[in-house]
């Protein structure tokens, strides 16, 4: 299980009134699809998120083939009005046994958000790498990612470029963090 999030460098915000607080960053988000997707056909991956980081998602990349979606919430699944919604469960632990149970493999289960949900997964012992774009402009947020370097520590991947990048006027940078 894995965790893929973006926030600013100093407040740590990751969301404003159930959006990303930054512009839009195609670089960023082809970086993020090509973490998140199925590599090949036939391979499936699992996107787990709360209601509400659910209910801002853009639902175009919710219908990929080979993607489960897997919202935790305490809601009835109908609720969230949604065909694209194949599970629900009520806690980070049971929608990671609905993804096994799923055959997906640990490496290919995809935690989102929000806040609460990155809580959880950072004390999940299944929980290995965190895939971070850093943002180094700071943004009104309303919510904020939880400290996570107490359990993970930084690694060089060298699949992934780790130049600070700028699109939109904001630059950023991804890194990946392994689980100590």
């Amino acid at each position: 299980m894995k965790i893929v999030t973006a926030m600013c460098n100093e407040s740590r915000g990751i969301g404003f009134k159930n959006a990303l607080p930054w512009p839009k960053l195609p670089g960023d988000y082809k970086h993020y699809r090509g973490l998140v997707a199925p590599k090949y056909t036939g391979e499936k991956t699992a996107n787990i998120k709360g209601r509400l980081t659910w209910l801002s998602t853009d639902h175009s990349e919710s219908n990929q083939p080979g993607v489960i979606n897997i919202v935790i919430t305490t809601l009835p699944k109908e609720s969230l009005k949604s065909s694209k919604v194949h599970y629900t469960s009520e806690s980070l632990s049971e929608a990671h046994q609905l993804a096994l149970e799923c055959g997906i493999k640990e490496d290919n289960i995809w935690i989102m958000g929000g806040h609460g949900i990155y809580k959880d997964a950072i004390a999940h012992p299944e929980c290995s790498h965190l895939y971070l774009t850093r943002i180094y402009k700071e943004f009104d947020s309303d919510v904020t990612l939880p400290a996570f370097e107490h359990q993970f520590q930084k690694k060089r991947d060298l699949t992934i470029p780790d130049n600070v990048q700028e699109e939109n006027g904001v630059r950023y940078q991804f890194e990946v963090y392994e689980r100590t």
